[in-house]
């Protein structure tokens, strides 16, 4: 899953850019933002996910590339390292390949079923929508700020 999240400039960090040595602030601003809101990101997405050993929860990584023409920073999971990760956020039919069944155990009870349908957790949508309702916006004004005094 893929987040964008925009951010629109102040007045004040519009003026900054047109100042000799503005655009290197600003740039160092924008990258402590975005990591400071991937964190965020990270946090709320830990705090939504499903809990049962903890592996989910701690797969959930940051990943920043930056470069001279684009900043950005993931907030996401390996579905390499955790191939049920998916299915965890999108809901899903989990369906026997190699037996006629699936066989699997709750609670001490041992149940044996063709197929299983999982619900969807949305604990990346929700830390998304989070951060997406004025959430980032006010972590980068923050960190801009704080380099612009």
């Amino acid at each position: 899953m893929t987040i964008r999240v925009n951010y629109k400039f102040s007045e004040g960090v519009r003026k900054l850019l047109l100042q000799e040595g503005g655009q290197k602030l600003v740039k160092q601003g924008v990258r402590d933002g975005l990591r400071a809101g991937a964190f965020k990101g990270q946090e709320l997405a830990k705090g939504f996910a499903p809990y049962k050993s903890g592996t989910l929860r701690r797969s959930i990584m940051i990943k920043e590339d930056f470069s001279e023409s684009v900043d950005i920073v993931y907030v996401g999971i390996d579905g390499k390292l955790i191939p049920y990760a998916q299915i965890q956020e999108e809901g899903g039919v989990i369906v026997a390949k190699n037996k006629p069944n699936l066989k699997f155990k709750i609670n001490g009870q041992w149940f044996s079923k063709k197929s299983v349908t999982i619900k969807p957790k949305r604990y990346m949508a929700k830390a998304y929508s989070a951060l997406k309702n004025g959430v980032f916006q006010k972590i980068m004004d923050s960190e801009i700020s704080r380099l612009i005094q």
